[in-house]
């Protein structure tokens, strides 16, 4: 039995993100510079999404879809950059924003600015929401070379390093992937 068709597909010559009915969403790409490709597969998210095209002022659309769970992918699938959902998206953004996953092409949104088009893929490993988690894994496509991380422990240790929280939460470097650890002391 054939698979049904996508219900949104963003593809960039660095990546392609796709919206399943069934599967869910994931990413896939290459490293720019390297040809290493990787992919990032959420859990699935329960149910089926909820669609929908959204009409701007100005005739520009975005995609936005919805799961029974909360999760939630807002695209750009054109031009021009956009604002909308608390995101600044650029031609062909998008934000994935799930309870233990989140990924991104963004300008701004999740609380960060960025200076140029960036794309992070967020992953709790405990099972834990991405605010609890104590073990994430971090990706970095493009972009900034850091991320905010708000998470509700006091500490992150990162390369040996430990660093105490920030009023937003933690700014992550990530040069390409990082697992980054939440606690709430050290020692």
């Amino acid at each position: 039995m054939p698979n049904p068709p996508a219900l949104l597909v963003l593809e960039r010559d660095d990546f392609v993100v796709r919206v399943e009915p069934g599967r869910g969403f994931w990413l896939r790409g290459a490293l720019p510079g390297s040809g290493r490709p990787w992919e990032a597969v959420p859990p699935p998210a329960a149910g089926s999404p909820s669609v929908q095209t959204v009409v701007l002022a100005g005739g520009t659309r975005v995609v936005e879809a919805a799961w029974p769970d909360g999760t939630r992918v807002v695209a750009n699938p054109g031009e021009p950059a956009l604002d909308h959902a608390g995101f600044r998206l650029p031609p062909r953004g998008f934000a994935v924003d799930g309870r233990t996953f989140r990924a991104f092409h963004l300008l701004a949104g999740f609380g960060q600015q960025f200076q140029s088009p960036s794309l992070f893929v967020l992953r709790s490993l405990d099972g834990l929401p991405l605010e609890e988690s104590t073990r994430v894994a971090i990706f970095r496509g493009f972009g900034d070379r850091a991320v905010l991380v708000a998470n509700v422990h006091g500490q992150m240790q990162l390369r040996g390093e430990v660093i105490t929280r920030g009023r937003a939460g933690f700014y992550v470097p990530v040069e390409r992937e990082e697992e980054v650890v939440f606690h709430d002391w050290y020692g």
